[in-house]
């Protein structure tokens, strides 16, 4: 019976270590949560991590995932009134992660002008609120790396539209004007609650 109960342990520890050679996409800041005024520029750094094999960053987007049928696809884009990703990684970057001669792990941080990091978000001039979803990478995986002479794409294809996620939001905060506006208001509600006290002249 205990020899039962020390396999079964051992198998449920088995199951929470990740697949040796799955890639995985990490964000920065860890948990994906940004914030912006109305108006400004945020973005993700990101780290990519792939030991076997070859990933070629094929395209990034933000928004919604949901699941068809095994396949990881954008379910909700952020209103376009409350702003605008821009795909870094694959748009402006030719990114192989995997072994040598190529790099295992690839670390970006955001940089908007050297247009680094896994996509900037522009925050609309009059948004309010946020918008939770996931970053969603689709790569394709090859047995040998792009750079290599003897590479061929259809021979060392692996798998295309292959996909990562890593949990992301945009909270818009109000203008320090706004926030003063707010004060105001609540300040003037306050005193038109506020008792009447003594007794009416008569």
């Amino acid at each position: 019976m205990k020899r039962h109960l020390s396999y079964l342990l051992f198998a449920s520890q088995l199951a929470l270590v990740p697949a040796q050679g799955a890639a995985v996409l990490g964000l920065s800041p860890a948990g994906g949560a940004l914030s912006g005024l109305p108006g400004d520029l945020v973005g993700w750094g990101f780290t990519l991590t792939n030991p076997t094999n070859f990933a070629v960053v094929t395209s990034v987007q933000f928004c919604t995932t949901v699941v068809v049928t095994g396949i990881t696809v954008c379910d909700q884009f952020p209103d376009p009134s409350f702003g605008t990703f821009t795909d870094f990684a694959a748009q402006f970057n030719f990114l192989i992660a995997g072994p040598a001669p190529e790099n295992p792990v690839i670390v970006h941080a955001f940089d908007p002008l050297l247009f680094t990091g896994i996509g900037s978000f522009a925050i609309d001039p009059a948004a309010t609120g946020s918008f939770a979803g996931q970053i969603l990478m689709s790569y394709d995986l090859y047995s040998r790396s792009p750079n290599d002479l003897l590479f061929d794409s259809g021979a060392d294809q692996i798998s295309v539209g292959n996909t990562l996620t890593a949990d992301a939001s945009v909270t818009v905060v109000p203008e320090p004007g706004t926030w003063i506006l707010i004060a105001a208001g609540l300040a003037t509600i306050l005193r038109g609650r506020r008792p009447l006290t003594g007794s009416p002249k008569c």
